[in-house]
């Protein structure tokens, strides 16, 4: 996947109630770099403004349930978040090449 999938998660983003304006120097881009991979922009951008499971997103957009399922969090994941979350959010920063270290 190229550049091009962060351009239209951008848009995309932009449509929402927050906005996701812009800017002359594109820093909105290497932002959202580093907090999507390219597989989870590309899906992002499918996704509707309700929840579906990961069932429903493959049927849907005719993706395999199993990729979906790598990258989706059910409603039961996201209220119940790991129980070491520093060491989940350094994992998420290794898996996208981030020093996270300096974010501490």
């Amino acid at each position: 996947m190229n550049e091009g999938v962060y351009y239209k998660l951008a848009k995309v983003l932009d449509t929402m109630p927050n906005g996701f304006p812009s800017t002359d120097t594109g820093v909105e881009i290497k932002i959202l770099k580093k907090i999507f991979t390219p597989e989870e922009a590309e899906l992002f951008c499918d996704l509707k403004m309700h929840f579906e499971s990961a069932e429903e997103i493959a049927a849907r957009t005719g993706r395999p349930v199993e990729a979906i399922r790598l990258i989706h969090k059910t409603p039961e994941e996201i209220q119940h978040p790991p129980k070491d979350v520093a060491a989940w959010n350094e994992e998420r920063a290794r898996q996208r090449g981030v020093d996270y270290s300096e974010y501490k």
